[in-house]
């Protein structure tokens, strides 16, 4: 099995990157006399994925061969996030039926494919490669049964294929596409076997062949390099972006100021045990990193959830006296927390009340709210078990 574009589970909240990779072991595991081994690539990966993939069992490959695999035993592909391109590049690079019969694919229906890029000049040869093999292939559709299945694998397909071993394949393309494509790829391919004949798996070193792999990790965590971009303060984007990715954990071990204009609220809570309460804290700094506002305290019968949002709860009210804050940043440690605060959960459990209250709250800020680790978030952490400590109901200390 050669699994392509599988997304990143360190860097993603949702659980479907889980979901996925879960799919393939299991795969694995029932069919342990077809499937021989699983590799893996995708620039996404985080040094923390590629660890898990090694203790599960895979192969993580460090060459980018951009999905041109050409096939010469039975394979499985499978392709959760693959972009368009890549279903033609994986085509391309099988174009005989002695390699494409041996190709099973997993991955978005073909069929719906063709009908989204028909037309756009810019996917011409992946659609031409598309249409050309569609009356030779078998699409069967997934079914999910569960809501979680549905988004997991919506659109996803199995994808069969039998060509008669006498058909020229060549022929079912158009000229121009059979004419410019086949030229391309075979350089593509000439190249990806250099890089293997010649064991070049380093890609860590510098150098022109090596270079593929840290470059597009470098590419794919750009986006985390800065917590909050100073050039797009659009909330809601920036909202659905925490929403979904957590960020390559080098980026979240410290905090920075917040930009100009903005202010920073790093939260924390502490559960209770059977010796101690709990506590909450928060700590809220201005773009020249000066405390503003420092609050803390105990609290009974609460687990680490319930602690953290108390946390939101006090800093966002107080800081809502204060009529200069308007733009807010708040940061977390608390996972399930941050997702309900960038709405990717629906709710907070039962057992917390007042998710409404400050819900509406919010609305009277311009907010960015997005998950750091506790290395980041450690003065607020101080706090928090200080809290617990106190005794005092709450404590605060204000200079807006």
């Amino acid at each position: 099995m050669v699994i392509y574009a599988l997304g990143s589970m360190e860097f993603n909240f949702n659980p479907q990157y889980q979901l996925q990779l879960a799919i393939a072991l299991l795969l694995r595991q029932d069919f342990a006399e077809w499937i021989g081994g699983i590799e893996v690539f995708d620039p996404a990966l985080s040094p923390a994925d590629i660890i898990v993939l090694k203790e599960l069992g895979c192969e993580v490959l460090l060459i980018n061969e951009e999905c041109h695999r050409k096939v010469n035993r039975p394979t499985l592909f499978y392709m959760p996030y693959a972009n368009y391109c890549h279903f033609g590049n994986l085509l391309g690079s099988n174009w005989r039926p002695s390699q494409i019969n041996q190709m099973i694919v997993l991955t978005n229906r073909m069929s719906r494919v063709v009908s989204t890029l028909k037309g756009r000049e810019i996917h011409k040869e992946t659609v031409g490669y598309m249409e050309a093999i569609s009356k030779y292939a078998e699409e069967v559709e997934i079914k999910a049964n569960y809501p979680s299945d549905a988004e997991a694998f919506n659109d996803f397909a199995w994808h069969f294929y039998d060509v008669d071993p006498l058909v020229d394949m060549d022929m079912l393309l158009s000229g121009k596409v059979r004419k410019r494509d086949r030229s391309r790829l075979l350089e593509v391919l000439d190249r990806v076997e250099y890089l293997k004949e010649n064991k070049i798996f380093d890609a860590f070193e510098v150098d022109s062949h090596r270079n593929d792999y840290r470059i597009l990790k470098d590419q794919a965590e750009e986006g985390f390099k800065e917590t909050f971009s100073r050039k797009n303060q659009n909330c809601n984007y920036w909202s659905e972006f925490y929403g979904l990715y957590r960020g390559p954990r080098k980026y979240r071990l410290s905090s920075s100021p917040p930009p100009n204009g903005w202010v920073k609220l790093n939260i924390s809570g502490r559960g209770c045990d059977e010796h101690n309460s709990g506590g909450f804290s928060g700590i809220c700094r201005n773009e020249r990193n000066k405390q503003i506002l420092v609050y803390y305290g105990c609290l009974d019968n609460v687990d680490k959830l319930a602690a953290n949002f108390e946390a939101l709860n006090h800093g966002t009210r107080l800081l809502r006296k204060y009529s200069p804050v308007k733009n807010l940043i708040v940061e977390g440690a608390n996972l399930c927390l941050m997702r309900w605060l960038n709405r990717r959960l629906d709710a907070l459990p039962r057992n917390i009340k007042g998710s409404k209250g400050v819900l509406h709250i919010l609305k009277s800020f311009k907010l960015v709210s997005y998950h750091v680790y506790e290395e980041a978030n450690s003065d607020a952490n101080y706090l928090s078990n200080k809290g617990a400590l106190s005794g005092k109901k709450w404590y605060q200390r204000c200079s807006l």
